[in-house]
């Protein structure tokens, strides 16, 4: 999280409980996917408090890597993960073909800003109460508004919980540019990560359903 290494590990607990006990409802296949984000949201959270205590520290090696792990879920994972967990899961063919196109937006985004990484340094500062990652992003406001649309992908789901996923991450998104365009790679991912409480609220919800049409399937082993 941005506040601080323990508010990071906190988190981390925290939405690796929502992960597993998700998990252990007995998702269909194809919403494992969108089950498992509580689980990675976790562990980005976890490498971000490593990131704090790093700084803290003086220990530059460990802050470069784990800030490249961060950045990799950041600016990777999430464009492509978000809009494609929830592709899997829509039942309308027409709901489909928008997060098709979301999808394809996202790994474009991904692939160019992941590439303007490679050539170029990553710096990471502490501020107030913030990480501040500094990469160099050409296009950014272009590229931004095209993570935008990536992310905001569950909004067009059929499933209620799914939307407002969709719904808390745009907004997320949104108050992180406007109020701290510097630093919102940080604040968006936390909260993000605080959104992903709604996706345990959709699986309890389909679990619920198959349960009372006698298709539940047998609960999964959680690794």
């Amino acid at each position: 999280m941005c506040f601080s290494a323990e508010a990071s590990f906190a988190a981390s607990a925290v939405l690796g409980v929502i992960g597993v006990t998700g998990l252990a409802r007995g998702p269909a296949p194809a919403e494992r996917p969108l089950a498992y984000i509580p689980l990675l949201f976790a562990a980005q959270q976890f490498v971000e408090g490593i990131i704090w205590v790093g700084l803290a520290n003086g220990e530059d090696a460990v802050v470069a890597v784990f800030s490249h792990a961060y950045i990799f879920f950041a600016f990777f994972l999430w464009p492509i993960f978000v809009p494609l967990a929830a592709l899997l899961i829509e039942p309308s063919a027409r709901r489909k073909r928008v997060q098709e196109w979301l999808c394809a937006a996202g790994a474009c985004a991904a692939v160019f800003i992941m590439g303007s990484l490679v050539r170029g340094p990553l710096a990471v500062e502490q501020t107030t109460g913030h990480l501040f990652y500094g990469l160099a992003r050409p296009l950014r406001h272009e590229v931004v508004a095209v993570y935008f649309l990536a992310v905001s992908a569950p909004v067009a789901s059929s499933y209620r919980w799914v939307r407002a996923f969709g719904l808390a991450l745009v907004l997320g998104l949104a108050a992180s540019l406007a109020h701290f365009s510097d630093d919102f790679v940080s604040l968006w991912c936390f909260a993000a990560a605080l959104a992903s409480g709604a996706i345990w609220l959709h699986l309890r919800e389909r679990a619920g359903a198959r349960s009372a049409l006698g298709t539940l399937p047998a609960p999964i082993l959680v690794p």
